[in-house]
This record gives structure tokens, sequence and C-alpha cells, in this order.
């Protein structure tokens, strides 16, 4: 028996930190990875995220503990607070085996090279990762013939590895973490004063990958540009399975096959299942369908996430988006007639001006009661704008890159561009559809949305010191 620890660190850049006061979801990464053990073995997860004092705690569960194995998964900003948890590790627990997986060291593993890391793994890690635990029992010297796994110092790491399906995917093992930390700021209205503005969320699969090709995000190429739909009827146990009432669906987009969705919500209506559901769908999906999300409203599905990005024709195709203006504003009134709420997604570009962010917020105040969102547009690690981007970087861009911290230069000085975004945030909660529809809600909770909200819009307002560091 291996005693195995499944490490979520945390992130050193406070805005992170003050979004998780929306939204903050369960490690399902590491839920699958625990699914992915062998029985026999003691499996833990230590979700940092959650924790005061990270850093501490971690020590005091490494000491307690002592694995004999540690699975970190991690982006691309967080390989700081890796380099320290991996520190904190081998100094309780010398002889413990270290492996760093996840997105960032799928995509770039040459900046990965953390001093006292034993391996990398790249790609889908359960997979690899039980038979780490087998060779770990058997040879240790063998681990690195293992598929996908690496050294950390490797001359070689080889292409991109393609993610499998979700249907390659264990049923994750939600029993690991304490599910009373997890939750989604819930800006739906509904007439029941019972009702919580903060429920309880679990966080989901219906599919993985994409088939487009934003110029953005790196998911295409993590999933070689195709979309796998996940078994309906292995979605329906899991749902059956799952104790809250409110559900994150995390694909990278939802709704990109009508037909699975089509057939998913019929079996959610056939086995009775109730839910408040939150999922990601593109504007051109959403014009495409409207009866569906017309029956997924019916069923449960409450708020879409639609990342909108522009309100330039130019800048959608720049960004090849394959979505434009007119799918977005038909998008908007299909979402309004159905009744599911709208969380629009813009993205600030580095090279507005002050009439730039003008324009986007008088767009926000003519739209229809929604809770927008803003990031600056950043060249993911990874992708072809990444590299051609990189003699422009200004800042440690995989340090900052949180799509909040730009890593390209501004037109407008640094104090004076956030500035500009932070006010995006103060104009757009004046269309937050709780208050726009004068809606009852718990006293406490919304004092306590209130006070995150100030404090995240401030933290945005004052993102141009950290560049002083």
């Amino acid at each position: 028996m291996k005693r195995i620890l499944l490490l979520h660190p945390d992130s050193q850049l406070e805005v992170v930190r003050r979004l998780r006061a929306f939204l903050h979801l369960e490690p399902l990464a590491l839920e699958y990875l625990a699914a992915s053990v062998p029985p026999g073995n003691d499996i833990r997860i230590l979700d940092l995220t959650i924790e005061k004092n990270p850093m501490k705690q971690l020590q005091k569960t490494v000491r307690s503990f002592k694995p004999d194995l540690v699975g970190i998964t991690a982006y691309s900003n967080q390989i700081g607070r890796v380099s320290q948890c991996v520190g904190i590790i081998k100094k309780e627990c010398p002889d413990a085996f270290v492996v760093l997986g996840g997105h960032h060291a799928t995509i770039i593993p040459e900046e990965c090279r953390i001093p006292d890391l034993d391996a990398l793994v790249r790609g889908e890690g359960c997979g690899p990762f039980p038979e780490i635990v087998r060779h770990l029992s058997i040879d240790p010297k063998t681990i690195f013939t293992i598929p996908h796994v690496y050294p950390p110092d490797a001359a070689d790491f080889g292409p991109i590895p393609v993610y499998p399906g979700v249907d390659s995917l264990p049923d994750p093992r939600r029993d690991l973490v304490d599910r009373s930390r997890y939750f989604c700021a819930w800006s739906h209205p509904v007439k029941d004063r019972k009702a919580s503005i903060i429920p309880r969320i679990a966080a989901m699969r219906t599919s993985s990958g994409c088939a487009y090709q934003c110029k953005f995000c790196i998911v295409h190429k993590l999933y070689g540009r195709k979309y796998y739909p996940r078994n309906t009827d292995r979605i329906i146990e899991e749902l059956k399975s799952i104790q809250e009432d409110y559900i994150y669906f995390v694909d990278d987009e939802t709704f990109l096959s009508a037909k699975h969705m089509w057939e998913l919500a019929e079996k959610i209506k056939e086995h009775g299942i109730k839910k408040h559901f939150v999922s990601w769908a593109r504007s051109n999906t959403i014009t495409g369908n409207p009866d569906l999300f017309k029956l997924w409203h019916e069923i449960g599905l409450e708020i879409v996430y639609v990342g909108l990005e522009s309100i330039h024709e130019k800048t959608l195709q720049k960004l090849n988006k394959k979505a434009n203006l007119d799918h977005n504003n038909q998008a908007i009134e299909i979402l309004e007639k159905i009744g599911i709420t709208l969380h629009p997604a813009f993205m600030v570009m580095p090279d507005f001006d002050v009439e730039d962010f003008h324009s986007l917020a008088r767009y926000i105040q003519s739209m229809p009661p929604v809770e927008a969102t803003f990031t600056v547009y950043s060249p993911a690690p990874g992708t072809d704008d990444w590299e051609i981007c990189k003699k422009e970087f200004i800042c440690d861009a995989i340090h900052y890159y949180d799509c909040m911290h730009t890593i390209l230069p501004t037109k407008l000085p640094l104090k004076e561009f956030y500035r500009h975004f932070s006010q995006l945030t103060v104009k757009a909660q004046k269309r937050n559809p709780l208050r726009v529809n004068s809606i009852p809600v718990n006293p406490v909770e919304l004092i306590k949305i209130i006070w995150q909200t100030s404090r995240y819009i401030r933290t945005q307002r004052n993102l141009w010191k950290d560049y002083r560091i």
C-alpha cells in the first residue's frame, strides 16, 4: 500500500484569490486522478485554495501523512507556488516521489525544471499515474519507461500529447474533498426568498475538447481539434450521485453537439432529475439551436456563460472566433426571451484607448440584465500567438498569465488602463439581474457579495502596482 497525496496549489496572485469569492470549484481533475489509483492505497486530496494558511497546512499534512507519492496539478501562474510546495514536501518527507502534471507541464514542460521535482506527466494523467503507483512498488527506476512520464531535465519532451475523450476517465472521487467549501455566486433571479445567491455547487463534465480554434485558446491543441461528447447514461448516473442541487458544467463548450445535448435533456426529464445548471456556450451555438436552449431551461439551465469577447467585428475576426456581432446580439435576445440569465465575458485588448473602454461600458448598459465579466487579452502559453508575441512581453508572462494582468504593452499607461478596466466592473454591477429586478435575497449573503465585489474592484484597479515588483 502506498500513501498518496494529491495536491491542488493555490495562486500567489491576489486577483485570482479575489475571484474565488464568486466562483470556487472543487479540484475535479484530482478527483478523476484519485479514482484512477488502484484500490488498496491510502489516498488524500489537499486543496490549498480553501486553506487560510496554505503553506502551513501543506507542511502539517506532509509531516503527519508522510506520503510515498505526491501528485501536483498546476496552471501556468501556479508554477511559482509549486516550486515552494515541492521544497516543503522534500524538507518534511525527503523520500516522497513528487510528480507534476496539468496544463502547464503538458504545454511547456521546459518551464517546469523545478529543483527536487522527480517527474513530469504530460497529457491526461489518469493513464500514467496508476502506472507510476505500480512501478514505485516494483522498481522505481522503470518509471520513465511509462508513456508521457519524463524526468524534469529531459532533453526532449516530444510533441504535446493529445488528451483523450472524457469517457475514458473513471468516475471522480468526490468523497475526498470537503464539499461544503465549493460554491458559485448565482445571479439568476428567483422569487424564493430562501434561495441562496451563493449556493454550494458541484463541477462535472458532459464533454471535453473543442472543434474551434480561437487564437487565445490552447484547448484545440490539447484535444487535437476534436470534441468528445460523453456517454449520456454515465452523465445521468453521475448526476444522480451528486448531492448538490447546483451543477456547473465545466466543459470547454457544453452545447457543441446539439444531438448529444437533446439526448441528455430528454434523459434528465425521463429520470426526473431536478437540478440548477450553469454552462458555457458559444453565441453561434445558441443562435443555431434556440429550441434546444428552451428545453434546457425547462429542465433547470438558469445561467449561460458566453464568450462574446468584443463589440467590434474586426476583433472577433482577429481572434478567429467564427462568431460575429450578429450572432452575439441574436444570442442575447434569445436567452432573454427564454429566461436564461446571460453571463457575457468580454475581452479587453491591450491597445484599448479611453473611448474603447467607454464604448464597451455603453454596450453593457444597453444590454438586458446580465452579469458581465472582463478579462485582458493574453495569448495562452503554447499557442501560436504566445510564440509570436514573446519579444513583446512586459513581465514574467508565465507568472502573470491569469487573463487579468496584461503581459503585452498597453496603449494607455498601466495605471490609467487598470483604472478604466476596474470601472467596467463597477458599471456592469448596475446591470446585475438581482439588482435590476429588485430580487429579495438573504441580507447576510448580499452584504458578503457587496463586500467581496468592492475588494475585487479595488484589486483590479491596483493591478498596475504588480509591475513595479
